[in-house]
């Protein structure tokens, strides 16, 4: 406690060190089930907060133990099988619903903050600094550098190898030779920061389409073209609610995205414009939740992890005809009596 040094005798409260750490753990103290990534583990969701794994049985909505990794969670991601799990001392471990966490990889000069997961790779990101990783054994595949100004605000490992990364209003495209990663092209996009970004077939031979969404509210779409350059191909303004979002959700189905905006709207937007245009085509938009961080979804259901409301399920073809109430069910894994 002290004055403010001006004549003012008040007394103010000071805090020491960096007050944006403080905040943050206050915040996980009383919000620490607040989802911010969702993924499909077998017949299970889980959905991953800063207090750990949060699971889901999938046809009865039951919710299992949760997954403590003894720390702040930071990122997941899905695997075959199960999950991969990384928290802030940069321990990755191995989850698979029925056994006991196992470390695969701490790495020792970085400490990352988000991650990605394809088949047997996974991809770590701090900064400018990429890791892709073995998700077997932890072992270092390549290392590489995005030398862009910003922020990494989004990151996507494909099938095929390639990689998009984003700082800020920035989309880069990577690729591996040997044991780096490559920076191959860069396209700026709108004036947001880039919240999600993913690479889908719209339809069976077609060439890949890149897919970015932005704090603003901005669908992109992107090609690549014979040279390995990314264009801009088209883009269309979706509709926000409740301010500038932190984070954002894109779902991929061929030509079909879903969007979770980070605000309560999820959309459903189709990626094949009519004949003369380029900007992908809004089918569908709902009011299903509050803050909608991630989805996934299949033939019938589209699952959304909700900041404040935990699991959304939305029944897809209420969703498809713009029903007005498409929700099918919600599990809530924050307790009353954590906010109360």
């Amino acid at each position: 406690m002290k004055s403010s040094g001006n004549g003012d005798t008040r007394q103010h409260t000071t805090v020491e060190g960096d007050d944006a750490v403080l905040a943050r753990r206050m915040l996980d103290s009383l919000l620490g089930g607040r989802p911010e990534r969702l993924l499909r583990c077998g017949s299970q969701l889980c959905l991953a907060t800063p207090r750990g794994l949060e699971v889901i049985a999938a046809k009865a909505y039951a919710r299992q133990l949760r997954v403590d990794t003894g720390c702040r969670l930071l990122d997941a991601a899905e695997t075959s099988g199960g999950a991969l799990l990384l928290d802030e001392t940069g321990l990755v471990a191995r989850w698979i619903p029925g056994e006991p966490l196992q470390a695969i990889d701490r790495p020792a000069a970085t400490r990352f903050r988000r991650m990605v997961a394809c088949g047997d790779r996974y991809l770590l990101g701090r900064g400018r600094k990429l890791q892709l990783h073995d998700a077997n054994t932890g072992e270092t595949l390549a290392v590489g550098i995005i030398d862009l100004p910003g922020r990494l605000s989004a990151l996507c490992l494909d099938r095929s190898g390639d990689i998009l990364a984003a700082r800020s209003q920035t989309l880069a495209l990577v690729g591996r030779e040997g044991d780096r990663l490559v920076q191959k092209s860069l396209c700026s996009l709108g004036d947001g920061e880039i919240l999600a970004a993913a690479l889908t077939i719209p339809d069976p031979g077609s060439p890949p389409l890149v897919v970015a969404f932005d704090e603003f509210g901005w669908l992109f779409t992107l090609a690549v073209d014979d040279q390995g350059r990314l264009h801009k191909v088209g883009s269309i303004d979706l509709e926000l609610d409740g301010g500038v979002p932190e984070r954002a959700g894109l779902f991929c189905d061929g030509p079909h995205v879903i969007v979770a905006s980070g605000t309560r709207l999820v959309h459903l937007v189709d990626l094949r414009p009519p004949t003369g245009q380029q900007d992908p085509v809004l089918m569908a938009t709902a009011s299903v939740g509050t803050c909608l961080a991630d989805v996934v979804a299949d033939d019938q259901y589209v699952f959304l992890a909700d900041a404040y409301q935990g699991l959304v399920v939305v029944a897809r073809s209420l969703l498809e005809i713009c029903h007005d109430d498409p929700v099918a069910r919600k599990v809530a894994i924050i307790d009353p009596d954590d906010v109360l």
